[in-house]
């Protein structure tokens, strides 16, 4: 009951506010806001709601586009990740993302040193811990972000931090390599 409560307080009720005189809601996107350069919407924000559970997948069952249109959702698959790896011949993230796998997951089992298909099946939340670290790193580094703040991210202190740094620059040494070229050269611009 709690949980349901919860959804429908905070997604439900709050949607409500935000019907339009067609009996729609029509979110604003905007393209150049978000520090990574992605999508995001607001009034109401859609990219919140949640879609992990059963729950929350009822939710969005309310979302429906009128007779003649279509609903449409996109993702872009890592794209960063994917123009990271061709400019920078990253041949560990080509073989990943080539392999049309979760390149995630695949840092993860190099990072932390585990099998993450048997850890899927095994320990589902160790999995889900260690392929969503992998998941902040391999995003973290494209944006530049510290080790302090990896180390908030992560959840970790800033010597554990630098020691999976450390292995990620083992696992992905040419897309580093690259990065770093580039930021020199744009600072010597």
């Amino acid at each position: 009951y709690r949980k349901l409560r919860q959804i429908t307080k905070s997604f439900g009720d709050s949607l409500l506010a935000f019907v339009r005189a067609d009996g729609r809601i029509h979110s604003t996107f905007h393209q150049v806001v978000a520090n990574s350069g992605r999508f995001t919407c607001s009034t109401p924000n859609l990219q919140q709601i949640p879609k992990r559970d059963e729950a929350s997948s009822v939710l969005r069952t309310c979302f429906v586009a009128d007779k003649g249109y279509k609903l449409v959702t996109a993702d872009l698959s890592q794209i960063e990740l994917r123009i990271l790896a061709e400019l920078s011949d990253d041949q560990n993230m080509i073989k990943f993302l080539q392999a049309g796998g979760d390149i995630h997951k695949s840092t993860a089992a190099l990072m932390f040193n585990v099998d993450m298909d048997k850890l899927e099946t095994t320990n589902s939340s160790l999995f889900k811990k260690n392929r969503r670290n992998a998941k902040d790193l391999n995003f973290a580094i494209i944006y530049d972000a510290s080790s302090n703040k990896l180390s908030q991210m992560l959840d970790m202190s800033i010597d554990s931090t630098k020691k999976l740094l450390t292995e990620y620059q083992k696992i992905y040494n040419h897309a580093l390599g690259w990065l770093d070229y580039v930021g020199d050269k744009c600072l010597q611009e």
